[in-house]
Order: C-alpha cells, then structure tokens, then sequence
C-alpha cells in the first residue's frame, strides 16, 4: 500500500518539476529566491535595502512573467531532424547531429534542444514487483521515507545520456546544422521519444518549450572486449581438426566465383550443363564453379542464474561473446549462437557474411537477460545441439552441471565466475562493464 501511494505521489511530483524546470530558468529561480527572502527580511522595514531589493526583484518577475511567450509561437516554425547511426557499443561516446529549420519569417537565436530518452521512469508495475537487491537490510528510513528503490530502478533503466544543444542563428527559411554529445551507457535497446525545444525570454528568468516526439529507436551493443590471440588459434586450430574429422557429407559447400567451361562428363548435374554453349558446338558443355568448404562456429550462452539478477558478471561474460562473434565474422565464419528465453526454450540464431544477417544476433545480445531457471532441466536441451556442432560454452556463473556438461563434450568454457574449473578448458573472462554498470548506494 505504501509503495504504490509512494509511485503515484513521485510520478505526478516528476511530470510537475520537469514542466516547472522548463519553464523557469536558474537566473528566474535565483531572482524569485532573492525576492521572497528580501521580502520576509523587510517587509516592515520600508526605507531599508532590502525593500528596494525586494521591489526590484518582484517587479522584474512581475514583468517577465506577463510578457512570456506563453504559447511558444516563436518555436511553431521550427522543424528538428536528428540523425543517430542506429547503434553504438556501450561505454562509447559519440556525436550527434541535429538539423534546424527555420520556416518562419523571422530569425531564430538561442533554442536549446533536450533529447529525450524513453523509459527514464519504471511503471508502475516494475516500481513494485522488482526490488532493489538487498532492499530488506536498509533501515526504515530508507524503505519508506528516502526510498532508495527509485535510484535502483532509474540506475537500471539508464541506457543512453544525450547533451544538450544550444543552435545560434537561423535565418528565415534556412536550416542550420549542430552537434551535441552522446554517450551509450548500458546494453540494451533505447528509444528517442522526442526533443524539447526551450527559449528564454526577453529577461532570461522564463522560458517557452515545445516537445517534438520522435520514437527513434536504436540498439547499445555490449561493451567490446580484449580478445587473446592464443585463444582464437587454439579455437580455430580445435574447429579445423573437428570439420576434418567429419564425413564429407556432413560438410558444407557454397559456390564461389566462375571458373569457366569445361567438357561434360558423366555424373555432372544437368542444372550445370551450359545450354547455349551446347547448341553453338554441338557438343555438350557444363559451367564450372569454385566452391570452398564453410567454416562453421557455433556458441551456447548459459544465461540462467540462481537469482535472475542481471550482474555484471552477466554483463562482461556477454560482452566477451559479442566481441568473439564479431572476430569471427571478420573471419568469414557461419555463426550460430544458442540461448535460453523466461520459459527455458532455446533460442538459435545463425548468421554468416554472404547473407549480411550479423545484426539478428547482435540484436538479440543487446536484449538477452538471465532468468531464474533449474539448470539441471534446461540444459539438456542444448544437448542435440552440442553433439553437432561442437559449441564453445559462455557462463556467468560455474557449477557441478555446466562442468560436467563442458568436460563431458570436450568444450570450451569462456566464464567470468572466479571459481573456474581446473580443466584446462576452462578460460576466465576479465572485467569490463565494471565501470559502466557501478552504482554507489549508501
């Protein structure tokens, strides 16, 4: 009962102090600060400074107010275009653009523009199902007073932080173009929902803002990660050795470039015979092709936790496999990631350079989360999958049955868990998202 009147309460206090942070400026806040308290001091004290200061202050606010542009028609006429690359990877900071344009008939000067990233406050639902971790061992004061709840959600929420732009001048029916910073902050997927557009008045203590929805949405991809050269050749050297060992029809092929023509002998396929060649000499003739055997990998992420938290040991033991992905696509390899959805389900998605579908799986790690599931049921789904292909194992946390399904399988397992195995096919992941994903809480 108490959270919920808590939500309400916060949510409508937000939307007030964001439209009263917009519309008043800090100078119009400094000068209504000045004027109350000058006017507490010497109200009864009319020949003193403080009245004077006190009559000043208030006719100045009593002016700007009045003469404000409250309807924001000096903003009607401005149209803003933002142009983002659609995706970034976390922790990295880049530039973003916007296009002013003026379609009206005077000059513009001194717009700021504030993008607007969507989900910035949890609902109502989150806010009371979803705890902080650890919420029980704070005090009372915490729980229901400070409530520290909404900095864990607002820290779990962030994704992206977007700088504000001041525009200078835009001359009637021009455009002009301004840069302003972004930063990617946190793995996932976010979404612009607009830009307000703000511009002081005459006096600097108020202001006029008009908000312009977007809905742009863009991925953060998991922060990148060092990859060691001995480990990429001994997972090579071991993917060499095993597509060696396997019987030629279990082999991939993919035609390459044209090579020419050549005679037909007994046993080609008819789709290969070069007809027009054939009714030009009489004799027939087939085409010709390179082919070359399709380097396969594949990867099993064991994203079922004994807490379903998304912790950072999650955190870098995705970034490790979005950063190995991406080696291996350099590397002209058919990929093939394998993962668990909320009811325990497996997830496969397979992806390789010729058909430039890399982003369905890079898509999906940008949203993959842990789930609270017994993986003593689960993973032996992936079983039928290990058998042929031979996956290389990504798990944030080692126990008893991922150990024995690694070592049973002869696999490769990539964990940032620092009980690691002493199988030496067990390799550690370092800490990467440590700095992007810490949160100081008293």
């Amino acid at each position: 009962m108490l959270t919920g009147f808590f939500y309400r309460t916060y949510l409508k206090m937000s939307r007030r102090n964001r439209n009263l942070r917009l519309s008043v400026t800090p100078f119009g806040l400094l000068t209504s600060a000045v004027c109350l308290l000058s006017g507490l001091a010497g109200v009864n004290v009319f020949s003193s400074d403080l009245y004077k200061l006190f009559s000043l202050s208030f006719a100045l606010l009593l002016i700007a107010y009045f003469s404000r542009d409250r309807k924001g028609k000096a903003l009607k006429d401005i149209s803003v275009s933002i142009f983002l690359e659609g995706r970034y990877d976390s922790g990295s900071g880049r530039k973003y653009t916007v296009r002013v344009q003026n379609k009206g008939k005077k000059e513009i000067n001194g717009v700021e523009i504030i993008p607007v990233v969507g989900k910035n406050l949890p609902s109502a639902d989150e806010f009371i199902s979803i705890p902080e971790p650890d919420e029980k061992k704070r005090n009372i004061w915490d729980r229901n007073i400070y409530y520290f709840r909404w900095a864990w959600h607002l820290f779990r929420l962030h994704r992206a932080e977007f700088s504000s732009v001041n525009t200078g001048k835009v001359r009637a029916g021009e455009s002009e173009f301004f840069e302003g910073k972004f930063r990617a902050v946190k793995r996932g997927t976010a979404e612009l929902e607009g830009l307000y557009l703000v511009q002081k008045g005459i006096f600097g203590l108020f202001s006029c803002f008009r908000f312009i929805e977007l809905h742009e949405r863009f991925y953060i991809h998991p922060a990148p990660a060092e990859l060691a050269p001995d480990i990429i050749k001994r997972i090579e050297s071991g993917i060499s050795k095993r597509s060696g060992a396997r019987s030629n029809t279990f082999k991939k092929f993919k035609a390459g470039d044209f090579v020419g023509l050549r005679d037909y002998v007994p046993g080609d396929p008819p789709r290969n015979i070069h007809w027009k060649t054939w009714a030009k000499r009489d004799k027939p003739a087939v085409v010709e092709k390179g082919t070359e055997t399709v380097r396969e990998i594949s990867f099993l992420l064991i994203n079922l936790s004994a807490d379903g938290r998304n912790d950072l040991l999650f955190e870098d033991c995705v970034s490790y496999l979005y950063s190995m992905i991406r080696k291996f696509e350099a590397d002209d390899y058919e990929v093939s990631l394998h993962f668990f959805d909320d009811k325990g389900s497996l997830i496969s998605i397979q992806a390789d350079r010729e058909a430039g579908n890399f982003n369905l799986i890079y898509n999906a790690l940008c949203e993959v989360k842990t789930f609270s599931l017994q993986k003593e049921v689960f993973v032996s789904k992936a079983l039928s999958i290990i058998e042929t292909s031979g996956s290389i194992v990504f798990s944030h946390e080692t126990d008893n049955k991922v150990e024995e399904l690694c070592s049973s399988y002869a696999l490769d397992l990539f964990t940032p868990d620092i009980n690691l195995s002493k199988d030496r096919r067990a390799f550690g992941i370092p800490r990467i998202n440590h700095e992007n994903y810490r949160i100081n809480l008293p």
